[in-house]
């Protein structure tokens, strides 16, 4: 698990707070995660990342997140079956089953694998699909 602070700027800070983000990713190629870095440096962040699904889901169980970015495949594997622990279906398996902890949470599934991402959303409704999260990161904050 790794934590990055982007804060908010001292004169902003009765304005706006900050966010605090998951990200699950195991970003094999060292791509997606300065990316995940340079669009939330914009939008003051507290961004928590981790790259399996255990990490993550103990993460959950302590602390809640305003947003939460959620990879299917992990572990370098591509295409995973939606059946195997370490994928973010489990999670979303076991997001759906603890439920309360999230209705103020947006969920948005940013893996390639479009099979996977689907399975997801059934066992989370209400998450967002982006294949290619960067264009969804622009300009976000939440303002009181």
């Amino acid at each position: 698990m790794r934590k990055k602070i982007f804060p908010v700027p001292k004169d902003q800070k009765k304005k706006f707070d900050t966010w605090n983000v998951l990200i699950l990713e195991d970003d094999p190629h060292k791509t997606r995660m300065p990316a995940f870095e340079e669009k939330l440096s914009q939008i003051w962040a507290e961004m928590t990342h981790v790259e399996t699904a255990h990490e993550c889901i103990e993460i959950m169980k302590k602390e809640k997140f305003d947003w939460i970015f959620l990879d299917h495949d992990l572990g370098g594997e591509v295409f995973v079956n939606t059946d195997e622990e370490n994928t973010g279906s489990e999670v979303a398996r076991w997001m759906s089953k603890n439920w309360d902890r999230f209705e103020d949470s947006e969920v948005v599934i940013h893996s390639y694998n479009s099979a996977g991402a689907q399975c997801m959303q059934g066992h989370i409704p209400k998450a967002i699909y982006y294949p290619g999260i960067w264009n969804a990161l622009q300009g976000r904050h939440k303002e009181r």
